[in-house]
Protein backbone atom coordinates (compact mmCIF):
# COMPACT_ATOMS: atom_id res chain seq x y z
CA UNK A 1 0.00 0.00 0.00
CA UNK A 2 2.76 2.20 0.90
CA UNK A 3 4.70 1.38 -2.35
CA UNK A 4 1.12 2.35 -3.99
CA UNK A 5 1.39 6.07 -2.54
CA UNK A 6 4.76 6.40 -2.83
CA UNK A 7 4.50 5.90 -7.09
CA UNK A 8 1.36 8.18 -6.83
CA UNK A 9 3.11 10.74 -5.00
CA UNK A 10 6.67 10.55 -7.35
CA UNK A 11 3.91 10.53 -11.18
CA UNK A 12 2.18 13.60 -9.51
CA UNK A 13 5.39 15.27 -8.50
CA UNK A 14 7.17 14.55 -12.21
CA UNK A 15 3.90 15.72 -14.08
CA UNK A 16 4.66 19.00 -12.18
CA UNK A 17 7.87 19.35 -13.38
CA UNK A 18 7.80 17.67 -17.00
CA UNK A 19 5.62 20.74 -18.68
CA UNK A 20 4.98 21.52 -22.08
CA UNK A 21 4.53 25.54 -23.72
CA UNK A 22 0.56 26.53 -23.80
CA UNK A 23 1.15 29.14 -25.97
CA UNK A 24 -1.77 30.78 -24.47
CA UNK A 25 -2.78 34.44 -24.54
CA UNK A 26 -3.80 35.56 -21.23
CA UNK A 27 -6.10 38.84 -21.68
CA UNK A 28 -5.71 41.92 -19.00
CA UNK A 29 -9.55 40.87 -17.49
CA UNK A 30 -7.71 37.72 -16.99
CA UNK A 31 -5.91 38.83 -13.36
CA UNK A 32 -9.33 40.93 -12.75
CA UNK A 33 -11.14 37.34 -12.82
CA UNK A 34 -8.46 35.61 -10.58
CA UNK A 35 -8.54 38.11 -8.00
CA UNK A 36 -12.35 37.86 -8.08
CA UNK A 37 -11.82 34.06 -7.61
CA UNK A 38 -9.30 34.66 -5.08
CA UNK A 39 -11.88 37.11 -2.77
CA UNK A 40 -15.03 35.25 -3.74
CA UNK A 41 -12.89 32.11 -1.86
CA UNK A 42 -12.36 34.50 1.35
CA UNK A 43 -15.71 35.65 1.50
CA UNK A 44 -17.14 32.04 0.87
CA UNK A 45 -14.70 31.19 3.87
CA UNK A 46 -15.81 33.46 6.38
CA UNK A 47 -19.40 32.85 5.90
CA UNK A 48 -19.19 29.20 6.54
CA UNK A 49 -17.80 30.17 9.62
CA UNK A 50 -19.81 32.95 11.01
CA UNK A 51 -22.74 29.76 10.06
CA UNK A 52 -20.69 27.81 12.01
CA UNK A 53 -19.14 29.81 14.73
CA UNK A 54 -21.88 29.11 17.76
CA UNK A 55 -21.09 25.22 17.02
CA UNK A 56 -17.57 25.30 16.87
CA UNK A 57 -16.96 27.42 20.47
CA UNK A 58 -19.90 24.76 22.23
CA UNK A 59 -17.69 22.11 20.33
CA UNK A 60 -14.91 23.10 22.37
CA UNK A 61 -16.33 24.41 25.54
CA UNK A 62 -16.06 28.09 25.54
CA UNK A 63 -20.08 28.37 25.02
CA UNK A 64 -22.89 26.27 27.52
CA UNK A 65 -25.49 25.36 25.59
CA UNK A 66 -28.77 27.98 25.39
CA UNK A 67 -31.06 24.83 24.66
CA UNK A 68 -30.35 22.68 27.45
CA UNK A 69 -32.03 22.87 30.99
CA UNK A 70 -30.07 23.18 34.03
CA UNK A 71 -32.73 22.81 36.65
Amino acid sequence: MKQRVLLFVIIIVAGLFITNNAYAYLDPGTGGAILQGIIAGFVAIGVVAKLYWHRLLKMLGFRKDVNSDNK
